[in-house]
């Protein structure tokens, strides 16, 4: 992956970006993995601005070092920072990417940035696990899900969402905030793929559990993971089409 080509989540990311965000675009891009994405988004003249932020030295540096390789430091601000730390008032930030962690860790950058009040209206998030606790937050904080997107990328998934501040908060169901509203209206193969993965996943966890012992015959906390798992199972499979094999 470079700034002339990126990999397929972030490509979407990016188209995200460009379909939702309000021009001129001015992105800050939390945690930017050497600041490909605001790279890329500005050689093609599809945002005005960035600002790559990044926690750690390293990335940091790489941050900038690409930017300066790319010569794009009067677009492109890189800051060490924690989160939208790396915000200040005079970028005009109008757009967020959060992209490549746990839905956990993007959940606790966008509630600091909530409390701060620096996170814009037009929020393009990829977690790479728990991506039901980003919905949840999001639908707490009055921001509705635009679109949402699965991405394949050999063999490991990924999920896009792109997400907007409104007035109103929105009213997902609890069905909704595990698979997405978008998802259940749309699925697709992908979707039906990281569902039935999911499906097997959750069928192994069960039969260890059981592991030749009876419900009745399990202590308390045993029996209460039991009832968690088979609940998830349940749920999945009033989702997912079963025509399609399990993978």
């Amino acid at each position: 992956m470079n700034i002339e080509r990126l990999s397929q989540r972030l490509e979407q990311v990016a188209q995200y970006i460009v379909q939702y965000g309000q021009d001129p675009i001015r992105l800050a891009d939390i945690g930017s993995d050497h600041a490909y994405l605001p790279c890329n988004l500005l050689r093609n003249k599809q945002i005005e601005f960035a600002v790559a932020g990044e926690v750690v030295e390293g990335p940091y540096l790489s941050a900038v070092r690409q930017v300066n390789e790319s010569r794009l430091q009067d677009k492109i601000t890189v800051r060490l920072a924690d989160g939208f730390a790396a915000v200040e008032d005079s970028d005009a930030i109008n757009t967020a990417a959060i992209c490549g962690m746990g839905g956990g860790l993007i959940v606790s950058i966008l509630e600091a940035g909530y409390q701060a009040g620096k996170l814009p209206k037009l929020l393009v998030l990829q977690a790479n696990t728990a991506v039901a606790k980003v919905r949840a937050w999001l639908q707490a904080h009055y921001y509705h899900i635009l679109n949402e997107c699965f991405i394949d990328e050999k063999g490991q998934f990924y999920e896009v969402i792109v997400a907007q501040e409104q007035a109103e908060k929105a009213a997902y169901s609890d069905k909704e905030i595990m698979f997405g509203p978008i998802h259940l209206t749309q699925k697709g193969s992908i979707f039906e793929d990281y569902w039935h993965n999911e499906l097997n996943h959750h069928y192994y966890i069960l039969n260890q559990l059981f592991n030749g012992v009876e419900y009745e015959q399990m202590a308390q906390d045993r029996k209460a993971k039991v009832d968690v798992i088979q609940a998830e199972i349940d749920k999945i499979e009033e989702v997912i089409d079963y025509d399609k094999p399990l993978i």
